[in-house]
């Protein structure tokens, strides 16, 4: 056996010295390039995370913008925030909206948004004014009723639109329903057509439910009409007021001046009386409570002013009867009524009923004007389209800090989204609270509201959409109207200011009739109010009571019972 001295070892070869720790220095470069590769895109990975995240937050900041650009277009201003050079600064990021008119009423929103390095530009196309109710034409919430020979007739190059939450039906018809518009059905609702009828631009069911806005009565100034009316012609308005009932007798004509808003527990014109309509100075609008009568031979007549300016509201749930003759021109809203259009009434505009029945050989005619504003509802913006956008070519989206970085090297400070839409100039007609027509021109922050019971009209004055531009009170603002809840008549308002309460008075009186009593329950204990009319000894009680006033009547009727 042979042996290796240590000696030996010890005199090893020099190129063999030192090989196990370049190995292991080769090892440790590797494992820290790798190490540095992962890093890098780990790095890069959460970037692009960071980038997109970024990105969405972006394209949500342009989504508010646009929200913002729509409140402004439905308070009447143009639409445009801010503007890049000063943009608005929301949450944490910025956004700024410019607005182009374009044709028939619509608004191109352009909105850019910003967070962090990343931003996006979102375009909508908005119409400016849209009327819940004008834009359903003649509309049934359960059904509409065409009998035969029955025709609803286009505006102009406006197509008439009959639309229901349930069934539309055409009777059978030789001479030939027609309806110079389209059609829509409810989601479940069918649409039946009678041999002769047609539909000259087509049927469909609806996509969704037509979901319509409450209306309110306005808090208006408490006062009586009766009163104040000739014998054979009176002029009611402008003005606000809200009384017990209006009564025109056979023969009576009462004119109605606008602007004029009048919330009435009663209306009731009788055989041969007429209610005539003047909006030419501002709009009509009407609001019953309780109980709407217009009896056969009775006459409604639009003298002036546009299809728009006129409203009729019904809010009560007793059946109206409605044989009137005569020219009406404007909206009829009363979503609890079944409503029949008769051949006796030229009728022209829009309609939102329960179920509306179109009688034999009836002819009507839809509006343009209403599709887009009707007296003392608000319109709203409605979206027609979006889609993305590309950026503009403006200097702080090619910065390569933060935005917000950048205002602040430039010395610019973002203004507030909340008051970043430029206020518009607008003119005012509103109701005092004495019932008298004010009228305000100016800024609205600088108008004090509580001088206003009620709003009528009001026109914007911004530049951007040319001045005069029309728009209704908007509904965002609760400081325009003190909102009253339909079953409140102007009795029970008396009552809760002390005119004659029966808490007052004694809990005695309860269920006693008479002049002071509810307009509904006047004439039940001795027949019907034809019978009345009839009746002479009946007529004189009423012109010795006078139409003094509801409220000397109250005071009598519980001087009597105490």
């Amino acid at each position: 056996m042979q042996y290796t001295s240590f000696r030996a070892l010890q005199r090893a070869p020099k190129a063999r010295r030192g090989g196990a720790l370049i190995a292991s220095l080769i090892v440790a470069t590797l494992l820290a390039g790798l190490g540095a590769g992962l890093v890098q895109v780990q790095t890069a990975i959460t970037r692009r995370q960071m980038s997109a995240i970024d990105q969405t937050r972006a394209m949500y900041m342009a989504e508010a913008g646009l929200a913002e650009a729509f409140l402004a277009l439905a308070q009447g201003k143009s639409g445009a925030i801010a503007d890049a050079a000063q943009p608005a600064e929301l949450g944490g990021g910025l956004f700024w909206v410019e607005a182009t008119e374009g044709a028939d009423g619509q608004v191109l929103l352009r909105c850019t948004g910003m967070i962090e390095r990343a931003h996006a530009t979102l375009e909508s196309v908005v119409e400016r004014s849209v009327s819940p109710f004008g834009r359903l034409g003649f509309f049934g919430l359960e059904e509409v009723v065409l009998r035969k020979g029955a025709r609803i007739l286009a505006d102009r190059d406006q197509p008439a639109l009959v639309r229901s939450n349930g069934d539309v039906s055409l009777a059978p018809s030789t001479g030939g329903n027609l309806i110079e518009g389209r059609i829509i059905a409810g989601t479940n609702g069918l649409i039946a057509m009678g041999p002769g009828s047609s539909v000259s631009t087509g049927m469909e069911q609806a996509k969704r439910t037509a979901v319509l806005p409450e209306i309110l009565v306005p808090n208006l100034p408490l006062g009586d009409l009766q009163q104040a009316l000739q014998p054979e012609r009176a002029n009611i308005g402008p003005g606000g007021l809200d009384a017990e009932e209006l009564e025109v007798d056979g023969g009576q004509e009462v004119r109605l001046i606008g602007p004029l808003v009048l919330a009435l527990d009663t209306l009731e014109v009788n055989d041969g009386g007429s209610l005539l309509i003047d909006a030419s100075a501002g709009p009509v609008i009407l609001h019953v409570r309780d109980e709407l009568t217009m009896e056969e031979g009775s006459i409604w007549q639009h003298e002036a002013g546009t299809i728009s300016d006129v409203s009729l509201f019904f809010h009560g749930r007793d059946a109206v009867d409605w044989k009137v003759k005569g020219v009406f021109r404007g909206a009829i809203v009363a979503l609890e009524q079944d409503w029949t259009l008769t051949g006796e009434l030229d009728f022209q505009g829009s309609i939102a009923v329960k179920s509306l029945e179109l009688l034999a050989d009836v002819q009507v005619r839809g509006s343009e004007e209403a599709t887009n504003l009707i007296a003392g509802v608000p319109s709203v913006p409605t979206l027609v389209a979006w889609q993305f956008s590309d950026a503009p070519d403006v200097e702080i989206l090619d910065c390569l800090a933060d935005p917000k970085h950048w205002l602040k090297q430039q010395k610019i400070e973002p203004v507030k989204s909340s008051s970043a839409a430029a206020e518009s100039e607008v003119s005012l007609q509103y109701v005092t609270e004495d019932g008298a027509i004010g009228v305000y021109q100016g800024l609205p922050s600088e108008f004090d509201f509580s001088k206003a019971s009620s709003v009528v009209q009001q026109v914007w004055m911004d530049g951007l959409i040319g001045e005069g531009q029309l728009g209704p009170p908007p509904a965002p603002l609760p400081s325009y109207a003190s909102p009253v809840d339909k079953s409140s008549s102007s009795k029970n308002r008396r009552k809760n200011k002390g005119h004659g309460s029966h808490k007052q008075g004694g809990d005695g009186h309860k269920g006693q009739t008479g002049h002071g009593a509810n307009p509904k329950n006047k004439h039940k204990q001795a027949g019907s109010k034809k019978q009345h009319g009839q009746n002479a000894n009946h007529k004189d009680s009423k012109k010795k009571h006078g139409h003094k006033g509801h409220k000397d009547h109250k005071v009598n009727k519980h001087s009597s019972d105490d």
